[in-house]
């Protein structure tokens, strides 16, 4: 792989290999399937904007999905959905 790559990479065909490797490897030993490094990476980003957001004031905080969908009417649909096929079954 890395001989097919040094075309394309030049000089950093072997650091970019590297570092493919160690996500790799990184990654088949999460159940998941994602590189820890990612992982932590992410998370430091979520908490500095969460930090970012308390700073600027408590209206700003992030929410989770469920409450957007509440928020937006978007929960409900599917019951609404179902209800009318319930009332054309009873017909």
């Amino acid at each position: 792989m890395q001989l097919y790559l040094t075309g394309f990479l030049e000089k950093n065909t072997a650091a970019f290999m590297r570092d493919l490797w160690s996500l790799l490897i990184s990654a088949q030993g999460n159940e998941h399937g994602i590189p820890v490094e990612f992982l932590e990476k992410k998370k430091e980003e979520l908490r500095r904007k969460r930090e970012e957001q308390a700073a600027e004031g408590p209206a700003t905080l992030i929410t989770s999905g469920a409450d957007r969908r509440r928020t937006s009417g978007q929960e409900g649909r599917g019951r609404e959905k179902n209800r009318g096929r319930e009332r054309e079954m009873a017909r």
